[in-house]
């Protein structure tokens, strides 16, 4: 509904997380990953089936009917099963040999490598800031483009941007939503223009849709692209269950729509040689992510998409990050 805006752990947690993750097992992650979504999947099963039956029951309005939704656990981590690391029981003998010894070399520089990149990651959660807006034309007339900006992370990446002093583009389905975000826009001094869009139609008239907000974005200055439209399962599903539909609205608005708003806004930015395209990512494209199978490898294609088109850009002026988020609750 309008006026929702996304919460989620701050930078630092996230990327440490981020960080952490990259060195424990593949294996261990996917099956760690596996059962948090099963679990996400029974409770969301059985609030259903909760409800179905007080909606047998009673004759209440669906306001008195509604049963609140637990809290996500941020602790998850907790439910880890415990590793075993193998039989260390004499370490002396396994160092006393040129093995152990060209082990421990080895051990001695993942160390090296994990110290070196914690101070990375404390460095830039601390010390190094972020990128100066006003490079992208913040304050100067330009214009930032949002998609998805309706609602959650989208909503806030409009608000925030106008803000910096950006004029802010804004597309997203509800055209209704889209003028409660517009008048939540109405006190910065920048102009604020919407376009409804359906990015999930892939008919003729879809095209139409697409080629009229072309032909808008084409006319505008624009400074900053953030590609934030994206749908996930409404529950965690195994891939059997989903509908061609379904599967086809992850790909289409996750992926396909991302880069048909790329190769619209991009050649702007190319001529001005300058620009900064901001990818929504998600953890459930960092590694696989089991019952959430299509959305998860969507993910892991935009993140993989987004370093080959950094590297690509970089020498013409044009800056690309996949913004990498965890779990956020919109409240």
């Amino acid at each position: 509904m309008p006026g929702v805006t996304a919460t989620t752990t701050p930078y630092w947690p996230q990327a440490f997380m981020s960080w952490f993750i990259g060195y424990l097992p593949r294996w261990f992650t996917i099956r760690w990953t596996h059962n948090l979504h099963i679990d996400i999947r029974k409770r969301a099963l059985k609030k259903r089936e909760r409800e179905a039956a007080l909606a047998a029951k009673t004759k209440y309005s669906r306001a008195h009917r509604e049963l609140p939704t637990p809290r996500f656990q941020t602790h998850q981590l907790s439910r880890l099963s415990t590793l075993s690391f193998g039989n260390m029981s004499d370490p002396q003998n396994l160092l006393s040999s040129s093995a152990g010894l060209a082990l421990a070399a080895i051990g001695a520089l993942s160390v090296s490598c994990f110290a070196w990149n914690f101070i990375k990651l404390v460095t830039k959660s601390f010390i190094l800031s972020g990128y100066n807006l006003k490079k992208f034309g913040a304050k100067n007339g330009r214009w930032a483009v949002v998609t998805g900006a309706t609602d959650g992370i989208g909503r806030e990446f409009a608000l925030q941007l106008a803000k910096a002093g950006f004029n802010v583009y804004l597309a997203s389905r509800s055209m209704d939503k889209l003028e409660a975000v517009h008048d939540a826009n109405s006190g910065s001094n920048v102009q604020v223009q919407v376009h409804a869009i359906d990015f999930s139609r892939r008919d003729a008239q879809a095209e139409g849709e697409w080629s009229r907000l072309g032909d808008a974005l084409k006319k505008l200055d624009i400074g900053v692209l953030v590609n934030n439209a994206g749908k996930s399962y409404d529950i965690p599903a195994y891939f059997d269950e989903l509908t061609t539909q379904e599967s086809e609205d992850i790909v289409q608005i996750n992926i396909n729509a991302t880069m048909r708003m790329t190769q619209i806004v991009l050649p702007g930015m190319l001529a001005k040689k300058n620009g900064l395209i901001l990818n929504m990512g998600s953890f459930a494209g960092s590694v696989p992510s089991p019952v959430l199978t299509t959305y998860s490898a969507s993910k892991a294609l935009l993140s993989t998409w987004s370093q080959a088109l950094a590297e690509e850009y970089k020498s013409r002026g044009i800056v690309v990050s996949h913004v990498h988020t965890y779990f956020v609750v919109s409240a």
